[in-house]
């Protein structure tokens, strides 16, 4: 079989041999490369009985020649392990995790059934069918409550360790997350559900997540303060209606839109406040707030609260209860007769910190909160009545934003000038440079694109959990939940160089947390 570098279009040796037996070869199924000139091949084959089995075979990648074969093992009861640095199979009820590097077993470990799968950090061999684990570096076993229907291997299940030794299993299904602790005696009684609504504090230290009630006759739910573990530390009862959590600057309280008001608590504690009535636009009334609304609320570097409701922005020091001023009333050119039905959407200009960016479903605008006054407006229609956030660059020169075709049109606020459209099928605009955008694209698998907009061309990409809701936080893109986070630099350049260096070698501990799927197979930098 030849190997061939597909970016510079040539073959790169005349070909890979397998040599681990008579039966016949199906398909190459792994190959890893390591920093010090190897790969790990592991080769698909049928046995005389009929059966596949996998033969895992160290090579030199330059020469092609084998330096350590490994006896076959059965095809669906063997995992790989640490980016292709072990194995692990099953035999008999027991696991066994072989070093690619010294070919020896390094540990055996009972399990219940020998259907092995992996979690998505890597770190854990999960018995499929079973909630049991192993976390294969130490041989610590794991067991949590079961979960009707479900597998535990792949993007959907996510297994962390707290600095208390006990650990705890994620499962992102039906657009909820599923939490439940993981204990090495018997499983604890049951799972914890929340949304995907969540907010880190300033300090990264705490999360405030909104958890829907347990009880399908019973609305609301609860606010539950979790350390950046995902220990809880408070919970407070939330009635129904909730879109938006943030904390003040301060980090001493915690804000949310509950209906047509402003409700804080005290973050020590979760201890509740009086609730501000938000402002209505002339002829609304409160009775006006439906579930179908779409607000927005967030923080501005002062540290008070921009909240944009009912076609208006609104600002909040939540330290001293009081509105700052009197709110803006986003018209909209396109329909001047037609109130905003919900929102605007709002993000605050970097490095210009009276400014804000609003989107409405026909433009973008500029506003200056000083003055109260709009200061640029560009039209961009969008697909949705309720459109989502715009995406600044982190000097404030650039916005980006999605139009009616799923689109990304951006524009240069030094010029005033709307540059050519980036037409990738986008679903979510996350980030932006000066030199490129990144999106969640509707490609087939989610994942985060990365595009140099300025030649309109997608050069990366990264895989993302399944159901994972990505978004920006405090200088980093989160895509996963509060405590099991998976966090990227938001520094776009520095993560293309990071995409870049990496790509030729295997993971180190420290990058394996930050892309622990690997850099896109396309090599953008060659």
């Amino acid at each position: 079989m030849p190997v061939w570098d597909l970016i510079a279009s040539r073959e790169l040796r005349s070909g890979v041999v397998f040599t681990g037996g008579t039966d016949g070869l199906h398909s190459i199924t792994e190959a890893y490369p390591s920093s010090d000139g190897k790969e790990l091949v592991t080769f698909e084959h049928r046995g005389a009985d009929g059966d596949f089995r996998v033969t895992p075979v160290v090579r030199n990648r330059q020469t092609g020649a084998d330096v350590t074969t490994f006896p076959p093992v059965s095809g669906n009861e063997s995992a790989l392990l640490g980016n292709g640095t072990h194995l692990g199979t099953c035999t008999a009820g027991e696991l066994t995790v072989l070093d690619f590097a010294t070919g020896t077993p390094q540990r055996r470990v009972p399990l219940p059934r020998c259907t092995l799968g992996v979690d998505q950090t890597g770190e854990h061999v999960v018995s499929l069918g079973e909630p049991t684990a192993v976390h294969w570096r130490t041989g610590r076993i794991l067991h949590w409550p079961e979960l009707d229907g479900d597998r535990w291997d792949g993007p959907g299940s996510v297994i962390t360790t707290a600095p208390d030794g006990t650990g705890r299993v994620v499962r992102l299904k039906n657009e909820s997350v599923l939490t439940a602790t993981a204990a090495t005696g018997p499983a604890p009684a049951q799972w914890t559900e929340s949304t995907q609504l969540h907010a880190r504090s300033p300090d990264g230290r705490r999360w405030i997540t909104f958890a829907p009630s347990q009880d399908g006759n019973t609305a609301g739910g609860e606010l539950v303060l979790s350390d950046e573990h995902g220990a809880p530390l408070a919970r407070a009862p939330l009635t129904p209606g909730t879109t938006e959590l943030v904390f003040t600057g301060s980090g001493d309280r915690v804000v949310a839109i509950v209906g047509a008001t402003l409700r804080a608590w005290r973050t020590e504690g979760l201890v509740p406040e009086p609730g501000l009535p938000l402002p209505l636009p002339a002829g609304r009334v409160e009775a006006d707030a439906t579930a179908s609304r779409a607000p927005h609320l967030i923080t501005a570097p002062n540290g008070h609260v921009l909240a944009g409701e009912f076609g208006m922005v609104s600002t909040w020091d939540m330290d001293a209860a009081r509105q700052t001023g009197p709110p803006l009333l986003i018209d909209d050119p396109g329909h001047p007769t037609q109130p905003i039905p919900s929102g605007p959407a709002i993000a605050v200009r970097p490095e210009h910190p009276d400014q804000i960016l609003v989107r409405t479903r026909d433009a973008v605008a500029l506003w200056d909160l000083r003055s109260g006054t709009r200061v640029q407006h560009f039209p961009v229609e969008s697909a949705d009545l309720s459109p989502a956030l715009p995406v600044v660059s982190p000097d404030g020169s650039l916005v980006a934003v999605a139009d009616q075709d799923s689109a990304a049109v951006l524009i240069d606020l030094r010029s005033g000038s709307i540059q050519p459209r980036v037409t990738g099928n986008f679903t979510k605009l996350v980030a932006l440079s000066e030199q490129y955008l990144f999106a969640e694209g509707d490609g087939g698998g989610r994942g985060i694109e990365m595009w140099d907009w300025r030649t309109r061309r997608q050069i990366g990409s990264i895989p993302l959990i399944t159901s994972a809701e990505p978004r920006l936080v405090d200088g980093e893109l989160v895509v996963r939940e509060p405590g099991r986070r998976q966090a990227i630099p938001l520094d776009p350049n520095a993560w293309f160089r990071e995409l870049c260096r990496i790509s030729d070698r295997e993971f180190t501990e420290q990058e394996a947390e930050l892309l622990p799927r690997g850099a896109s197979r396309d090599r953008p930098c060659s």
